[in-house]
């Protein structure tokens, strides 16, 4: 299903001329794609890092893969990034708390760069940080964004910076001066949804054209710099809050984490049965159609392809573990 936003997304759901009281429950999409097909099931585990022993952990998440088969990933708790080569091997770990210069303080979001290093946007000290691949910093500068939050963050191939804020003009493209060349509004249609309603994911796709998925509620966008190009709902279904949802009210996810392999987005998924956090769900980013979904054999609270296909994924375990996995070929599962 594709939707057009300039002339769709007006036409049926004109949230713009609907009333307080309407926008309570957002019916933006008002159902899923239908039913997960061509599921896969049958997986390579490659490496596991962390787990029962393990004493350089204390949380995971943000995984980001290398171009080289490995992947970065943030142990908020202890403010320290780390990088696992393509055999699960650590290379680096990098990250001192603080405010001065070299120091992380709220780090919540990175991206791959351009040059197959990392970006961090630390929204603590309000400034983005430049990475190596081989965990050198080569850069720091601060941004002019009064946002406070920032929960993500995408790198197009212009160079800019696409901030993902929990503003009224949600996201912000930001060039590596860390000025704001651009505000990014939500699509026509949109506008009416409250911070909650609109907390969500981005991720780069190829160029300058980028996706953000809503991680409370249905579907996903993709846009080329600040001009949106098509919207699509999820495989499945769920609900946005109330727009008066207190913050403390646990909500039903939906887009956990999103990555791009090629013109596939792979959305790790929340939902409302008892399998939510084993799919991932593959859409066509040229056409928003479904295209299969995959599933692990873990529930994940995090998980990325990554771009020989694996996937590398932060399991629901005790301990912090992150591993990485493939799916088995036909002629594998035969032999």
């Amino acid at each position: 299903m594709r939707i057009l936003l300039t002339i769709a997304l007006t036409a049926v759901f004109p949230l713009g001329g609907m009333s307080a009281e309407a926008l309570d429950q957002v019916p933006i999409f008002e159902r899923g794609q239908g039913s997960r097909t061509d599921l896969e099931a049958a997986w390579d585990t490659l490496w596991t890092f962390g787990g029962v022993g393990d004493t350089l952990l204390s949380s995971a998440g943000n995984l980001v893969p290398d171009d080289r088969g490995g992947v970065f990933f943030m142990d908020h708790l202890l403010s320290r990034i780390h990088h696992l080569d393509d055999r699960g091997q650590l290379r680096w770990s990098w990250g001192t708390e603080g405010r001065g210069p070299g120091e992380l303080r709220e780090a919540r979001a990175m991206a791959l760069d351009v040059n197959g290093g990392l970006v961090l946007v630390d929204y603590g000290n309000g400034k983005i940080m430049n990475l190596s691949y081989d965990g050198d910093l080569v850069g720091e500068v601060g941004y002019d964004l009064r946002t406070g939050l920032v929960f993500g963050v995408a790198v197009l191939e212009s160079g800019l910076y696409v901030m993902n804020t929990p503003a009224s003009v949600p996201w912000v493209l930001v060039d590596r001066e860390g000025k704001t060349v651009e505000s990014v509004d939500l699509p026509l249609g949109f506008e009416g949804l409250s911070m909650r309603q609109r907390t969500g994911s981005v991720a780069h796709w190829k160029e300058d054209r980028w996706v953000f998925g809503f991680q409370i509620g249905n579907g996903w966008f993709t846009f080329w710099r600040e001009v949106p190009d098509l919207a699509s709902p999820y495989i499945e279904h769920t609900d946005f809050p109330p727009r008066d949802a207190p913050m403390t009210r646990d909500p039903t996810f939906s887009g956990i984490s999103l990555s791009v392999h090629g013109d596939t987005l792979a959305v790790l998924f929340g939902g409302n049965t008892r399998l939510k956090l084993f799919w991932i769900d593959l859409y066509d980013l040229n056409t928003g159609s479904y295209l299969k979904s995959l599933f692990l054999p873990k529930s994940a609270s995090h998980a990325v392809m990554g771009p020989q296909g694996q996937v590398f994924l932060v399991t629901h375990d005790l301990y912090p573990t992150v591993m990485a996995i493939r799916p088995l070929s036909d002629s594998n599962r035969n032999d």
